[in-house]
């Protein structure tokens, strides 16, 4: 980080902080799909789609990572074999969750069915926004 502000021109900072925020994210997602394997017994997949679906920090970090891989491949292309194919899974496997909790395998069927759509449309309406913030990162990045 100290970098980046010192020289904001350095693609090797803007590289490793994005790999950083990414490696970040990967033991978020694991750390809390650890835990939801146990409770639920979801498979690996299931568990991390779930996860980015639901957890706020991690569309926190998805964002972030993309902005560093963007601006490390605006200033030059000597990690383009690392971050362009990286870029693009965590942009294409975020944005292809859907949004629609209520028919989905993995919504919560509780008792209480009104506290469960609320906190769905929550859910939906954080990951929505994420979503748009993805692509809209995207593009920037096509225009440039």
């Amino acid at each position: 980080l100290l970098a980046l502000r010192v020289c904001p021109r350095w693609e090797k900072a803007h590289f490793s902080f994005g790999r950083y925020l990414d490696s970040l994210l990967e033991a978020r997602v694991a750390a809390l799909g650890e835990k939801l394997q146990q409770d639920k017994g979801l498979d690996d997949e299931s568990m991390r789609l779930w996860v980015l679906k639901r957890d706020r920090g991690c569309h926190r970090y998805l964002l972030d990572a993309m902005k560093e891989y963007g601006e490390a491949l605006k200033i030059g292309d000597k990690h383009l074999h690392f971050i362009l194919p990286r870029l693009l899974t965590i942009f294409f496997d975020f944005t292809s969750i859907q949004t629609d909790y209520e028919s989905s395998p993995l919504h919560d069927r509780s008792e209480n069915v009104d506290s469960n759509r609320d906190m769905n449309k929550s859910y939906a309406i954080s990951l929505a926004k994420s979503q748009r913030d993805a692509h809209l990162i995207m593009s920037e990045l096509i225009k440039t």
